[in-house]
């Protein structure tokens, strides 16, 4: 018999990469309810009959690609996080196409943190990759987790900035893998303390298509992305407009006019991204975490009964009821940024205020 772990893992070999089932599955209350109810023939009639044969009854290569896989969940440090799981990044069930679920290893407390991404050109200057890291540092000391997508250039500058706090490195090919292979090293020390994660089957090599499906995950779990290096059509363009597309912030480091190494990061502020000389640029946009993040709302909080709400989270708070309402609808209630709602709702879950629901989030007390 096939277990409902098992019908997870086989659903994501077959569909991701084709197809995000998370869109899909946010409809749910539950995995298993999920997987039993959905009508796949309809959503996704091309893989229907391949879906089903995976969930129920899987050819010998798949059951092999099973069993390894459930042999590498037994290891302490790896997981596979679902749609379903309190552990799940509650900012990422909010884009419009969410992985099903994410294989994780490392410390996964960090993902429903509050992050920042840094990213950047792969052929980053010395000066750029100096930024990426000065920056990341910083961020990462005042309680911002970085997240990236351990690429060349001015990803594994903001990785190796933040490897001291913990960082999150997305990968575009499975977890088992390493890539590039001179980041073999620094993907060990990330493992240390922080998080790798990918959306991808364990096994999967590097193809070229995976990265910008990648780049979705690392801007729709921060707040805020910060571009550093861009050329005037670079991929991490991409990015940019992925966060936006997702309603969060875009934050660009100017360069020199002369050359093209920062033509996107111009093209960026000209089109509305916040300039940035410094990592105040950044925080004041995000006024919950400014200071001391980790006496604020991590990671240890009061017990319940002691915790406080500031005004900005009892405004919210008075909106909500045991009727979802997603960040959109909070967004059209009020007159904040969906980054600073987002802030808000992560604040008041982790005090146990307010509950995310497939839906929308919930008053909870």
């Amino acid at each position: 018999m096939v277990t409902q772990l098992e019908k997870l893992i086989a659903l994501n070999n077959v569909t991701t990469g084709h197809v995000s089932m998370g869109r899909y599955a946010t409809n749910f209350n539950s995995l298993a309810a999920f997987l039993t109810d959905f009508d796949f023939k309809k959503a996704v009639p091309r893989l229907a009959s391949k879906i089903r044969s995976a969930i129920d009854n899987p050819d010998r290569q798949l059951n092999r690609k099973l069993k390894r896989d459930v042999a590498w969940l037994d290891n302490a440090d790896c997981h596979l996080i679902s749609l379903f799981d309190p552990e799940y990044p509650a900012l990422l069930k909010q884009i419009y196409d969410p992985p099903l679920c994410l294989f994780a290893e490392g410390n996964v407390a960090l993902l429903n943190q509050p992050q920042v991404a840094i990213v950047g050109s792969r052929r980053a200057t010395s000066v750029g990759r100096k930024i990426a890291t000065e920056f990341a540092t910083k961020l990462s000391q005042v309680g911002l987790v970085i997240t990236s997508g351990m690429a060349t250039g001015i990803d594994a500058a903001g990785h190796h900035g933040a490897l001291e706090q913990g960082t999150i490195a997305v990968l575009g090919t499975g977890c088992d893998r390493i890539y590039p292979a001179r980041h073999e090293r620094l993907m060990m020390r990330i493992k240390e303390k922080g998080l790798l994660i990918s959306e991808y089957p364990l096994g999967r090599e590097a193809r070229s298509y995976q990265f910008p499906q990648r780049n979705r995950i690392v801007t729709g779990m921060s707040l805020g992305t910060l571009i550093v290096e861009a050329a005037e059509k670079s991929g991490t363009l991409i990015s940019a407009r992925l966060a936006m597309e997702q309603g969060r912030e875009v934050f660009a480091v100017p360069g020199s006019i002369y050359g093209n190494q920062s033509f996107g990061c111009h093209k960026l502020i000209q089109q509305g991204a916040k300039l940035v000389q410094s990592i105040e640029d950044i925080l004041e946009e995000f006024p919950l975490v400014r200071g001391d993040i980790s006496t604020s709302i991590l990671p240890t909080l009061p017990a319940a009964d002691n915790v406080q709400l500031d005004s900005s989270e009892k405004a919210i708070l008075a909106l909500l009821s045991s009727m979802p309402m997603s960040l959109d609808e909070l967004f059209e209630a009020t007159s904040r940024s969906l980054s600073e709602i987002s802030l808000l709702m992560l604040s008041m879950e982790m005090k146990g205020f307010v509950k995310l629901e497939p839906t929308g989030y919930v008053r909870s007390r």
